[in-house]
C-alpha cells in the first residue's frame, strides 16, 4: 500500500466560499424564519509569541482576562440546542493596523490592513447572511454589541429583528428625544452643529427600578443541569439616540 501525504502552500484560495458553503449546509440543517438565530460573539486564543496575525495583549474571553491572544468575531446559526459556526473574521487591533511594516512581513492582504471594531465586523457578517437567504428570524448579541449604535443602527437599517444585551448604564429615553440643532435665541453668531434634546436620558438600571403598570412576567428559558432557568422580564418602548446624529430610533426593551 502506497501512502502519500501532499502538503500546500502559499496558494490563493477563496476562504469566503468555503464559508458559504458551509453556511448553506448549516442553514439547511437549522434555518427556520421562526425559530432560528444568527448569533454574534467573539472568542480569544491564547498565544506565546509575537507573530501570530493578530495577536496582541487584549480581552481574552474565554480566560476571563486581558492576555496574549487573538481574537475572532464569530456568526452561528442557532436553534434550539443545536448551533454552528457559518461566518468569522480576525479582529486586527490598531497596533497591527497602523503598523504596516508588521503587516506586510504577517502577509496580510493589502485589503483588510484597515482597522475594523468588533462590531464593524459583527455587521459585515449579517449583510450577507441575509443577502444569501439564511433563514433565521433574529439576531443576538452580548452588551458589547449592544453598547455599540452603529451596529444598532445598521442592523435597523437591515430591517432585521434583534435582541441585544445593553449594560446597566445604557442610556435610553422613555420619549422621543427629538434631537434637532437649537436655535441661538439672539440670532447672533454662528449656529451650532451640535444636536440637541430637551429630553432626559435614562440608565438601564434606573429603568428597572421604576412602577411601571404592566406586571412582570416569569419566562423559563431552557431546562439546566440543575432545573429550569427562569428570568422575570418586562416589555417597554423606549427610545434610543446615539447622543451626536439626527436620526433617532425607538424600539422594545425587554428587562
Amino acid at each position: 500500500m502506497n501512502n502519500r501525504c501532499t502538503f500546500i502552500s502559499n496558494v490563493e484560495w477563496d476562504t469566503s466560499a468555503v464559508m458559504r458553503q458551509v453556511a448553506r449546509q448549516a442553514n439547511d440543517l437549522l434555518g427556520a424564519p421562526s425559530e432560528t438565530a444568527l448569533l454574534i460573539d467573539e472568542s480569544g486564543f491564547e498565544k506565546k509569541g509575537t507573530h501570530s496575525v493578530g495577536v496582541a495583549r487584549q480581552w481574552n474571553g474565554r480566560r476571563g482576562k486581558v492576555d496574549n491572544c487573538q481574537v475572532g468575531v464569530f456568526a452561528s446559526l442557532c436553534r434550539g440546542r443545536h448551533s454552528t459556526l457559518i461566518d468569522t473574521r480576525l479582529y486586527l487591533p490598531e497596533e497591527w493596523t497602523n503598523d504596516k511594516r508588521r503587516c506586510r512581513q504577517a502577509q496580510i492582504p493589502v485589503a483588510h490592513r484597515t482597522f475594523k471594531t468588533k462590531p464593524q465586523l459583527a455587521l459585515e457578517m449579517v449583510k450577507p447572511a441575509r443577502e444569501s437567504g439564511l433563514a433565521y428570524g433574529w439576531v443576538g448579541a452580548d452588551g458589547l454589541y449592544g453598547n455599540n449604535p452603529e451596529l444598532l443602527y445598521g442592523l435597523d437599517d437591515l430591517n432585521e429583528t434583534f435582541m441585544i444585551d445593553v449594560h446597566k448604564d445604557q442610556r435610553i429615553y422613555l420619549n422621543d428625544p427629538e434631537p434637532a440643532i437649537p436655535v441661538s435665541k439672539s440670532g447672533r453668531g454662528r449656529r451650532s452643529s451640535q444636536y440637541k434634546s430637551a429630553e432626559k436620558a435614562l440608565q438601564v438600571q434606573k429603568l428597572m427600578q421604576k412602577k411601571f403598570r404592566l406586571p412582570w412576567k416569569k419566562v423559563t428559558l431552557r431546562e439546566g443541569d440543575k432545573g429550569a432557568l427562569t428570568v422575570e422580564v418586562i416589555h417597554h418602548r423606549i427610545w434610543y439616540w446615539d447622543g451626536k446624529s439626527g436620526e433617532n430610533k425607538h424600539w422594545i426593551g425587554t428587562c
